[in-house]
């Protein structure tokens, strides 16, 4: 739970921060440790008058969490410190509003109740408040204010909020190569789970949410307003949602980078061989998955986005009001999709088939990719 930096305004010299909910102790007693903390923040940016944020990604449900430590609702001894409820519900919450929609785009046209139902899911009032608070950090980011972004346990909300924020300020983060820095830091190596998210955890009915799907959404939301911003297309975001719904890549196949790196680090299964006429595990049983980046490498112009503007405006500020947002049921409905995922699912099913009967295991070259990292952002070094 302690505040961790995952993005500097070298701008405004603000820094934005992360974390899990700030405690008040069992007693609901002030830490000092949590204090200072936060009074650090302060001493992070250039700007000497400068304020903070303290950006509690609660809703009203949760409200009655601890407080936050040198702030609360009521009145405190720190002015300098802003709390503001972003409002986003929790995984239960999506989980719900994500299942009604997805009945609505799967049900039969029955005219008007189709539309009653998908706006009865809240879908995009929930797109509507997350892509809010991200606005909220990037203006108090851009004003030179520190912000602290956390939630509950600081893997879910928190990492929607904190990537948004960075894609609108950061054009590094709008490129092919920089939204896979993203994903990896804020989403990977802060340990979103994404094996329990996905439903494959130990309680698949209490743990699942379509939190990264929901990101996506609101990523493509920001590039429907702005289609000269981004580097990347429509379908390099449907292609990572299947991604992480496929369970065929390494990236989104466990909770976090200790899982991954105990996976990779030679496991007494290890990846083997299987014997002929056994089953082949799927890849996230013997460690034979791919990097989605490397997809995007392999094929770096089919998701190039050919009215990219790489001078265009260095901040975005999008307009997060509901009436300005559209469904996008090609990430929300699996049977919905463009040509070039359709293309992609097929060659996944291909490559599956083929290791079926390939008892040397799959290799890196059946699939015509090739190792490829994305760069780190200059922001980040």
């Amino acid at each position: 739970r302690v505040p961790v930096l995952t993005w500097y305004n070298r701008a405004s010299g603000a820094p934005i921060c992360r974390s899990s909910q700030p405690h008040a102790g069992l007693t609901d007693k002030v830490m000092a440790e949590d204090e200072a903390s936060l009074m650090h923040l302060r001493a992070a940016t250039s700007r000497t008058n400068a304020g903070r944020l303290l950006a509690d990604s609660f809703d009203d449900d949760g409200r009655g969490a601890p407080a936050t430590p040198g702030k609360d609702d009521g009145d405190s001894d720190d002015d300098s410190a802003t709390l503001e409820f972003l409002d986003i519900a929790n995984i239960h919450g999506m989980q719900e509003s994500f299942r009604v929609l997805r009945e609505a785009l799967g049900a039969p046209d029955e005219g008007d109740g189709v539309y009653r139902a998908v706006h009865d899911s809240r879908w995009l009032n929930h797109v509507s408040l997350l892509l809010r608070g991200a606005v909220a950090v990037a203006d108090h980011s851009a004003g030179g204010d520190p912000v602290l972004v956390h939630c509950s346990d600081g893997w879910d909300r928190t990492a929607q909020v904190c990537g948004l924020a960075q894609f609108l300020l950061d054009p590094y983060c709008r490129t092919i190569d920089g939204f896979g820095v993203l994903v990896e830091k804020d989403w990977c190596a802060f340990g979103h789970m994404f094996r329990e998210r996905g439903g494959f955890g130990s309680d698949p009915q209490q743990e699942t949410g379509p939190i990264f799907l929901q990101f996506l959404d609101a990523v493509s939301q920001i590039m429907w307003q702005c289609p000269t911003a981004c580097e990347f297309t429509e379908e390099f975001l449907e292609v990572l949602a299947d991604a992480e719904r496929s369970r065929w890549f390494a990236n989104f196949l466990r909770d976090s980078d200790r899982d991954r790196a105990r996976e990779n680090s030679g496991s007494p299964r290890g990846p083997g061989r299987t014997p002929r006429g056994a089953a082949r595990p799927r890849p996230e049983e013997n460690d034979e998955a791919v990097s989605i980046w490397r997809v995007f490498a392999f094929q770096r112009d089919r998701f190039s986005n050919a009215l990219y503007d790489r001078d265009g405006a260095t901040a975005l500020r999008p307009n997060a009001s509901l009436q300005a947002l559209r469904l996008r049921p090609s990430y929300l409905h699996a049977e919905d999709v463009s040509p070039e995922v359709a293309a992609l699912r097929a060659r996944i099913r291909a490559l599956e088939a083929e290791r079926a009967g390939d008892d040397d295991g799959f290799h890196d070259s059946d699939a015509g990719f090739h190792d490829a990292r994305a760069p780190r952002s200059p922001q980040l070094e």
